[in-house]
């Protein structure tokens, strides 16, 4: 297995999400890239207390090749709701 570059990762979030989420196996989630210079990986934000629920990487295949992949978790997820005026 190799670890996920920041191009990888920008191709597993715009072609292969459903494996992320699949993966995660929580409901409400956001996911993002983080361009922090942090390293590459994918933030993840959940409901308060579902932290634990996140693994610390997932592993996601693309092509012929399995990618090591990251994940950061912040319990700042909020349902979208639309605000009337």
């Amino acid at each position: 297995m190799t670890k996920a570059s920041p191009q990888e990762i920008q191709h597993i979030l715009s072609e292969e999400i459903g494996q992320v989420f699949k993966k995660i196996e929580l409901e409400n989630i956001e996911v993002s890239m983080p361009i922090d210079g942090k390293g590459a990986r994918i933030l993840v934000r959940v409901e308060k207390g579902a932290r634990d629920a996140v693994p610390d990487e997932i592993t996601i295949e693309v092509g012929d090749r399995i990618l090591e992949v990251p994940l950061e978790v912040s319990e700042t997820y909020e349902p979208y709701s639309a605000q009337e005026d």
